[in-house]
């Protein structure tokens, strides 16, 4: 199981990093225009010695100065995704965009050019919203090592969904089986093949929180 950290101090010494790591988010990047504005996220993360952390960055579009997606942006954003990526205690890099459809074009051409700069062996993961992962993905050849498909905040359709995915124990796009994000409190999708969950809970972790959810989960998560 990995633990989203995000936005706010979080104090994990309670866990046990054999089979528990920690997605903390490392900085938020907004696309404005023709430029792209880095915002640090300062929040201390205590974990105990040895926690696997994924670094994860969230892609912004400014609502007021749309990004024109620019080369000079492509650009700067590989160049902030790659200093992400080397932070101290960093082991992967997950990214975390709601990119639109006329966005995808920028999309891969940025996972393209940070996946050939990044170190072969460092593992690279992507958010997904569950629309992306029908037959007709734009996934399919990506070039990241997961994808995470959100089954949380979907809207007035999530509850169809969630039963559409329980009856077929899958999502049609095969890279969407491997790992699905939750949020705390909420159903766990049926997704046998999901062997790493992500979870997000909209409050500062506890490991009174942690005890119910790995009980939760030892019940729900399919064998």
């Amino acid at each position: 199981m990995m633990l989203w950290a995000w936005q706010r101090s979080e104090d994990l010494r309670f866990l046990n990093p054999r089979g528990t790591g920690v997605a903390h988010l490392v900085e938020t990047l907004w696309l404005s225009g023709d430029g792209v504005r880095v915002e640090l996220n300062f929040d201390p993360l205590i974990v105990p010695v040895g926690t696997w952390v994924m670094g994860c960055v969230r892609i912004e579009i400014d609502p007021l100065a749309p990004a024109r997606l620019s080369p000079a942006e492509l650009k700067a954003s590989v160049a902030a995704l790659l200093n992400a990526a080397r932070a101290p205690g960093i082991s992967g890099l997950q990214i975390d965009f709601d990119a639109t459809d006329s966005q995808h074009g920028f999309y891969r051409r940025l996972l393209s050019q940070l996946r050939q700069r990044l170190p072969p062996a460092q593992p690279l993961s992507m958010t997904a919203l569950v629309s992306w992962c029908g037959g007709d993905s734009w996934l399919t050849d990506l070039p990241v090592d997961e994808i995470v498909p959100m089954f949380f905040n979907m809207g007035p359709a999530g509850p169809a969904i969630l039963r559409r995915v329980d009856a077929m124990r899958r999502l049609p796009e095969p890279r969407c089986n491997g790992s699905v994000g939750i949020n705390l409190g909420s159903p766990v999708p049926r997704l046998p093949d999901a062997a790493r969950h992500y979870i997000f809970d909209n409050g500062s972790w506890s490991q009174s929180a942690w005890t119910a959810l790995r009980r939760e989960m030892l019940r729900e998560v399919p064998r």
